[in-house]
């Protein structure tokens, strides 16, 4: 049902609701956010029509105690609000992402046995309130079973059509689920019977509803409404839970892991039934179920005592998936990339024991990771992979960093820990800063054929890549609603490392290309604001670019303009670009510290290896302090004196 809008945004709110629902969104909550948010500006800013920074953070402000994720919850769908509106031309203010706290991904409550007792208990006490509620001491008991014994999303719960459910067999079509997705569950035998006892005796009130779940006035109940009723009801159980109260959804990760610890129990293979779950549950994706997996506390134990004869030691394994999947994202709230790196890190470990120290994986233990066997695996990384002495240095304080964690985890780790903590960070020379030349550059960005889909993305990126002085993550990371191309001075927003954000200005010309790019390869019937502005097909689905992607093509760019100029470098790679632009910026006066901040380095101290690696500037500085000539340099007194010679080339 629509919303009636009375403000002056009233238009373009119902354009962003149209819009995101033709992507597939529901958006009916964050309806809930616009139309507050419109009676908002009725009473403050009733003659605006522009969505200025005033109006947005006057919204943006904290009410009273409320908590941060509602305040995000809040203000996120004025966001893209804002973006929409910059989108087909007015500009408006986007609020920046960073005013939010880090979010941290909530952990589902699994229900106990005896918590789902007391809670269906207290819900088939719920008594009908009035005229106005006649129904909901029928409603409420079947509705929360149904998304409990199904798995059921809470919405597709509230939004079953009578016509879809079949009771004489038990099956029942979610229809228009997540993401547009039909498909067919079936009802347990209990379950069955309850439904056909429910459907009797609410017929006798709505014989001809549309919905199976009618509330008073025949429609669908709200989100907030279930919210309500199982708050109350679990406040009525006098029940006490740690961390964050359960919600409705919580129900169905109960029924997901109960089913997958079922299954164990059974002596089922988990990994040859997952597909059947993921179907059942309506998951896009196989991981997406994989989630669950690790939600079943009795899982590992289960897979520890059936595999004694195989794995020498479980605890190491352990521990390092509680560091992976709850240390670092959870507790630690670490990046992807971050998360990524310590994995890859782990995985070259244990494959340096299988392979050099003859250690198979299902063998592989604490014991093993000796002081010298850590030193021998970072010496490995540099001889045999040919690693620099700065990824040596970031495996160790990956390796350093869980060695920490299973101390937390097992205080017995201590002297592992320690053998860890004595080998040292190894000392590096300064690398000489590779960057091009102006005619170098041109002769680079003129290589890709802009006549073809492909060169005109790689051309379109390298020209971003350079324009902004992005990293190649950080390239890759940008989505449609990053850019702002129709403000008066064009930006990109960009996540850079430790998901630091920071707002990057391009130029118009750049500004054009990309508005190009997009036409191209975003059309408005495919685009969406999520969507990666670079991205590779694969099997006619869209994925986000990796960087060796990037570093292949940009190779190959490269040695093709090596035969047209000879400013070319030897390798030719992606931060090249970021350096090149670092360099030229400089080299036409912007200071290092306005540098810093455009490049989102942490410290200035970072910046100045431009300052260092720019002999142009260099010279034009000691001509200017000289005079207009260089002074020159009389010839070496000790170059006819073999002595002299032989003391500075340490020969004596």
């Amino acid at each position: 049902m629509t919303k009636k809008y009375r403000s002056r945004f009233k238009k373009h709110i119902l354009g962003l609701l149209e819009q995101k629902r033709a992507l597939g969104h529901d958006y009916s909550r964050e309806e809930y956010s616009l139309k507050s948010f419109d009676d908002f500006c009725i009473n403050y800013f009733p003659s605006e029509s522009t969505l200025t920074k005033s109006v947005v953070l006057k919204w943006a402000e904290a009410i009273g105690d409320e908590k941060p994720h509602s305040r995000y919850g809040r203000v996120i769908p004025i966001r893209e609000l804002a973006k929409y509106m910059n989108g087909i031309g007015k500009d408006s203010y986007v609020v920046p992402s960073h005013i939010f706290p880090k979010k941290t991904r909530y952990i589902p409550h699994i229900f106990t046995p005896a918590e789902l007792s007391a809670i269906f208990s207290a819900l088939d006490q719920i008594q009908p309130s009035n005229s106005r509620y006649p129904i909901r001491h029928l409603v409420i008991p079947v509705i929360f079973r149904m998304i409990y014994c199904c798995g059921l999303r809470p919405k597709e719960g509230r939004e079953i059509l009578r016509r879809n459910v079949d009771l004489k067999t038990g099956k029942i079509v979610i229809q228009e689920a997540k993401n547009h997705k039909d498909r067919a569950i079936v009802l347990s035998t209990d379950m069955l019977k309850l439904s056909r006892q429910y459907d009797k005796m609410i017929d006798a009130v709505f014989p001809d509803r549309q919905y199976f779940f009618p509330n008073s006035d025949g429609n669908p109940y709200s989100y907030y409404w279930t919210q309500h009723i199982f708050r109350r009801c679990l406040d009525d159980t006098e029940l006490s839970f740690i961390g964050n109260r359960p919600r409705v959804y919580d129900l169905r990760h109960t029924f997901a892991t109960n089913t997958l610890f079922r299954w164990m129990k059974e002596g089922k293979d988990v990994n040859a039934y997952l597909p059947y779950l993921s179907a059942y549950l309506g998951h896009e994706s196989f991981s997406h179920t994989a989630y669950y997996i690790h939600l079943v506390p009795q899982y590992f134990s289960q897979i520890s005592e059936k595999s004694k004869m195989k794995i020498k030691d479980a605890t190491f394994f352990k521990t390092i998936r509680g560091f992976l999947t709850v240390y670092l994202p959870k507790q630690k709230n670490a990046s992807p990339n971050t998360i990524k790196s310590y994995r890859e890190t782990l995985n070259l470990l244990l494959k340096f024991l299988e392979k050099k120290k003859k250690i198979p994986l299902h063998k592989a233990s604490f014991s093993d990771l000796s002081h010298r066997t850590l030193g021998d695996f970072l010496g490995w990384l540099e001889s045999e992979r040919q690693c620099g002495i700065s990824t040596r240095n970031q495996r160790l304080m990956a390796i350093k960093s869980f060695f920490k964690y299973a101390v937390l985890v097992d205080a017995t780790q201590t002297s592992i820990q320690m053998e860890a903590q004595k080998i040292p960070i190894k000392k590096s020379t300064s690398a000489i800063v590779e960057h091009l030349s102006q005619e170098g550059l041109k002769r680079l960005l003129a290589q890709p054929n802009a006549k073809t889909d492909r060169g005109l993305r790689d051309q379109v990126m390298m020209i971003l890549m350079y324009d902004a002085a992005l990293r190649c993550q950080e390239i890759l990371d940008i989505k449609i609603g990053d850019v702002n191309l129709n403000a008066a001075s064009p930006y990109v927003l960009v996540t850079g490392k430790g998901r630091q954000p920071r707002s990057v200005p391009i130029t118009a010309k750049t500004a054009e290309h990309i508005k190009l790019y997009i036409q191209k390869f975003h059309s408005r019937q495919s685009g969406q604001q999520d969507d990666y502005l670079f991205y590779t097909t694969l099997h006619r689905e869209r994925r986000q670019m990796s960087c060796d992607n990037v570093e292949r093509f940009m190779k190959k760019y490269g040695k093709s303009a090596q035969k047209e100029c000879r400013d070319i470098p030897e390798k030719v790679h992606p931060h090249q670009l970021r350096h090149t632009r670092a360099i030229h910026l400089y080299r036409d006066g912007m200071p290092l510290a306005f540098i810093s901040e455009f490049l989102g380095h942490a410290n200035i101290s970072t910046s100045q290896i431009y300052a260092y690696a720019d002999p142009e500037t260099k010279r034009a500085a000691i001509k200017k302090a000289r005079g207009e000539e260089l002074i020159s340099t009389p010839d070496a007194l000790w170059q006819t004196d073999e002595e002299m010679i032989k003391r500075l080339y340490g020969l004596k």
